[in-house]
């Protein structure tokens, strides 16, 4: 059941904001690529070993042109830009930068991984005079990650002090969506080719094609690379679908959150929605269903009581988050607690959706959202034991906006509040 219902603004989701014009057809035209490359107000998003260059304090990723002044050798435009030609640009003469195009790149040789991510127009420190035109019809800003491995940088004098600035940890930044966005968006591909570093199928080195978003065998006798006939001559990224569910009642008074056995962090009790990997031959739909049995013993019947509502890409490391809200029948049975079948969890309940939304209308921003519930209404499973005696000691969260959980809780909060303003007025 689809469900467009006006409590779900058009927001767009964290890491999900597309602002580049990904041109995907054009990562396969030599010139382009070629023209891209060279060009003045080109930005390179740099990563060191798949973490990227950021400013902790703003959150912001580093943009770096590969063109630098003399004139300032302290900044640290000055000391990446430096680094981006000794490590590409000035290895390969002219010709051999089409070779590399049109070939391919072995970061096993090279040690680094480039990505062609787009066109951008809208930094906001740029005019249009600064964009690339081609063909007459496709413009803006070519934006690249390049991704830096091991040695390529562990000799170079400047990048000890490069490397101290990457973001080990995004959680521990506050980024704007745009930027969170593009860091996910470069992210997936980075890690993605991490993954490989020779063909699956017989083992020789790879070459990485199409702006850096496809790998193909280096050895033209691979029988990988003979099967155009079937298409899969080139390996694509990896995308592995999530299904995530917020679990409710028919009128929406009622909300199942979960937790993990999985810790977060010291003296912090974390409850969310249900989660799992789809698997192959199922729907979302029969995805969800399975999921939140295996592992909440809970039963939703019928499909059509499952709404599809959003998604969200994950960068940890390349998932698709598909956002559900499954309505169960309040029967004495299908709503029945057992976490006795996969065991992932430490703790199921059912959670008055007032008390959620109490905790939700005091919640301004951060990673993580608090709430505040009756220790004898909700006795919280804790350190494996229940223990409602000092719970002013322990943090219970659920997650905030940047999560696709939040959007999905939320949802449900905010139908019950149309239910309930429904009912006042008759």
């Amino acid at each position: 059941m689809n469900d467009s219902n006006s409590v779900m603004s058009n927001n767009i989701s964290y890491f999900g904001n597309q602002i580049l014009n990904r041109v995907s057809f054009l990562r396969e035209d030599v010139s382009f690529l070629k023209l891209a490359l060279n060009y003045s107000f080109t930005q390179f998003i740099p990563f060191f070993n798949g973490e990227p260059l950021g400013d902790t304090t703003t959150g912001k990723l580093y943009r770096i042109t590969k063109h630098f002044s003399d004139d300032d050798t302290g900044s640290l435009n000055y000391k990446v830009s430096r680094l981006i030609n000794e490590t590409v640009f000035t290895r390969i003469a002219d010709d051999e930068l089409e070779s590399l195009i049109s070939k391919g790149n072995n970061p096993n040789k090279t040690r680094y991984h480039l990505v062609f991510l787009g066109l951008y127009l809208s930094f906001t420190s740029s005019s249009s005079d600064e964009f690339l035109i081609y063909k007459d019809k496709y413009k803006g800003i070519p934006v690249f990650a390049i991704n830096f491995i091991d040695h390529s940088i562990e000799n170079n004098h400047e990048s000890s002090s490069i490397i101290k600035l990457t973001f080990q940890n995004v959680f521990n930044v506050l980024m704007s969506n745009e930027e969170a966005s593009l860091y996910s968006y470069s992210r997936m591909y980075i890690q993605w080719a991490n993954k490989f570093k020779r063909c699956v199928e017989c083992g020789q080195e790879i070459q990485f094609i199409h702006g850096g978003t496809k790998w193909i065998c280096s050895d033209t006798k691979c029988p990988l690379n003979e099967a155009k006939q079937f298409q899969n001559n080139a390996v694509f990224p990896r995308i592995d679908p999530v299904v995530i569910t917020a679990i409710t009642n028919k009128d929406w008074s009622k909300m199942c959150l979960v937790r993990s056995k999985r810790a977060i962090g010291k003296d912090i009790v974390m409850y969310s929605c249900v989660a799992g990997f789809m698997e192959p031959g199922e729907t979302i739909e029969s995805s969800c269903q399975r999921e939140v049995w295996e592992e909440t013993g809970i039963q939703i019947k019928q499909t059509d009581n499952i709404i599809i509502l959003k998604s969200q890409p994950w960068p940890y490391p390349q998932n698709l988050m598909i956002g559900c809200i499954a309505q169960i029948n309040f029967n004495g049975h299908d709503e029945v607690i057992d976490l006795n079948h996969d065991q992932e969890l430490l703790d199921a309940q059912w959670f008055d959706t007032q008390d959620i939304k109490e905790s939700i209308d005091r919640y301004k921003t951060g990673f993580l959202l608090s709430l505040k519930l009756d220790p004898l209404k909700y006795p919280l499973y804790i350190d494996n034991k229940i223990n409602n005696n000092d719970l002013s000691q322990i943090k219970i969260q659920i997650p905030g906006k940047n999560a696709i959980a939040f959007d999905l809780i939320n949802y449900v909060v905010r139908r019950h509040q149309e239910q309930q303003q429904q009912q006042q007025r008759l």
